[in-house]
């Protein structure tokens, strides 16, 4: 509102102007009262000691793939009841989330914790304190020359054309990276347009179960109908990332296998051996993830795993899928792995 308008009476001016700043100290007071207020206590937050903080802190670390030797204890202050760390973090990790999984270690317990960036993309210092004194501070900072144990895990998902609608867009739906494994059929064939609308690649599988005469395989056929055959699934699979056989297969063990390999080769194709992959144990879900633990474990730095799971396999996996990634695994196409 203007009050400066010319033909006012003045006494009626300034009067209005007393008015407003008597308004404007009030509403100052009464902010700095509520901003005064003491915060009051969570009485489910449980209290903890130092040790309890530093296992806690040295815990979120690990679970990010951040090794011991990274973590440096720094000299005491003299009269300072807390320590001091500094951490070395991998160039992938940002130090963000670092941070984050600190923060949630920490949700029940009694502490407050404050960060604050002393280099833009770089330093960051951490302080948690309890009751308003310090006990752990640590100073993170990025260092080009260490890199997280962990190795490239590639994911094949088979049997997508015997789940509902709703579970093959449920499948579909995951932010995980994978890769589809088909057999040739019409099943896969009409499959093909939902695939390209999820943006998610697919790689064919030769087995026992290709059953649909148009791509059939069969000892028992000509010559030319099995090359026919042939040119019918690559024709109708022209995105197909990888080509793969089961050699446990009778197509393997037949002379069709002999064919096709010539036809591939002719086409600059390679087909690679359902054996070179990672299987999971079919003795239960309990043990199929013991498995994956295993075999995942097993891939370590500079080192890579190419994994075929089912669907259902898929689903029981997610859980740990997340974990390793933490740790630093990257989850990556497996065709690019099996074409390095």
């Amino acid at each position: 509102m203007n009050f400066f308008i010319k033909g006012k009476n003045p006494r009626k001016i300034i009067i209005s102007l007393f008015i407003i700043v008597i308004i404007l100290l009030i509403a100052n007071l009464a902010l700095e009262v509520i901003w005064n207020q003491k915060v009051p206590e969570n009485p489910d937050k449980k209290p903890i000691k130092l040790n309890g903080i530093e296992e806690i802190f040295k815990e979120s670390l690990a679970n990010l793939g951040i090794e011991n030797n990274w973590i440096t204890l720094q000299k005491k202050r003299k009269k300072s009841p807390a320590v001091s760390y500094r951490a070395a973090v991998p160039p992938d990790l940002p130090i963000t989330v670092v941070l984050n999984e600190i923060f949630v270690s920490f949700k029940n317990y009694d502490v407050a914790i404050k960060s604050e960036e002393q280099k833009i993309n770089g330093r960051t210092l951490l302080k948690i304190s309890v009751k308003d004194n310090l006990k752990l501070s640590c100073e993170f900072f990025y260092d080009k020359s260490i890199s997280r144990n962990a190795g490239r895990i590639g994911i094949f998902v088979k049997g997508i054309t015997k789940l509902t609608n709703q579970g093959a867009e449920t499948l579909l739906s995951s932010p995980e990276t994978f890769e589809l494994l088909l057999n040739p059929s019409k099943e896969s064939v009409i499959l093909l347009k939902t695939l390209k609308e999820y943006k998610k690649g697919y790689g064919i599988l030769f087995s026992d179960d290709i059953s649909d005469l148009e791509f059939k395989l069969s000892s028992k056929y000509s010559l030319g109908r099995l090359k026919s055959s042939i040119r019918n699934i690559l024709g109708k699979f022209p995105n197909a990332s990888v080509f793969i056989i089961d050699d446990n297969s009778n197509l393997f063990s037949s002379d069709v296998y002999s064919l096709l390999k010539g036809e591939f080769k002719k086409r600059n194709l390679k087909l690679i051996p359902e054996d070179l992959l990672l299987k999971l144990t079919d003795e239960g879900s309990n043990s199929a993830l013991k498995d994956f633990r295993v075999k995942i474990q097993k891939t370590k730095r500079g080192e890579k795993a190419e994994v075929v799971v089912t669907t259902e396999e898929f689903r029981l996996l997610q859980p740990e899928i997340i974990r390793f990634r933490k740790v630093g695994y990257k989850f990556i196409l497996p065709s690019e792995l099996i074409k390095e």
